[in-house]
């Protein structure tokens, strides 16, 4: 399925808040779009591209509460404690001369769930996008999945987002049947240890 370009960056680089983001863009923007969408999906420059894009317009609308929320998310993570917004901007500006290093994994990023929201409403045109009850049973929506088996303590263990779709999840530019699926071996932890501990409805 085309649509699953949309994830595929996501596999070797922590960058679920945007892919899960763009899955939803994908089901929703007209057929003519499509190709495009699919082409920047399976790019690391473009997708990149796209990431330091939402990052400039925050600065450039003085949303530093939004900015120091995506900093502070970032740094909870191992490894990334000494994550700034500043040094992954200047890290993305050298994949112009570099190219990007799929290896990478500082190219991850962490997007809290209001950050999410404001994305899909800034850059994605769902202006009804908001973080809903857990009870929410709506037919596609964005997933966040937390666990208490790592050290992970922001937004109740949040560690990934899915993007749901009629049954169907997706994300890393795959398709699975249920969230344990999806989640299995994430960060060494049965799927089963993963939990829904966000969904944002749009």
């Amino acid at each position: 399925m085309p649509i699953n370009k949309m994830g595929l960056m996501n596999a070797p680089w922590g960058i679920c808040g945007f892919t899960s983001s763009l899955y939803a863009l994908h089901n929703h923007s007209p057929q003519s779009k499509h190709a495009a969408l699919e082409a920047g999906g399976e790019s690391p420059t473009k997708i990149l591209a796209e990431i330091k894009t939402y990052l400039r317009m925050l600065q450039a609308d003085g949303r530093q509460d939004i900015l120091d929320s995506i900093e502070q998310f970032t740094q909870s993570f191992a490894g990334f404690n000494n994550w700034t917004i500043a040094s992954y901007i200047e890290r993305i500006n050298a994949v112009v001369v570099n190219g990007a290093d799929q290896r990478d994994p500082k190219f991850g990023i962490g997007m809290p769930p209001a950050a999410v929201v404001d994305y899909l409403k800034r850059v994605c045109d769902f202006p009804n996008a908001k973080v809903a009850d857990l009870s929410s049973n709506a037919t596609e929506m964005i997933l966040g999945m937390g666990t208490t088996k790592l050290n992970m303590p922001l937004y109740d263990g949040l560690g990934h987002y899915l993007y749901l779709r009629n049954n169907t999840i997706h994300s890393w530019g795959q398709t699975f049947s249920d969230t344990a699926s999806a989640m299995n071996g994430v960060g060494g932890v049965t799927g089963s240890d993963w939990k829904v501990v966000c969904k944002i409805v749009f």
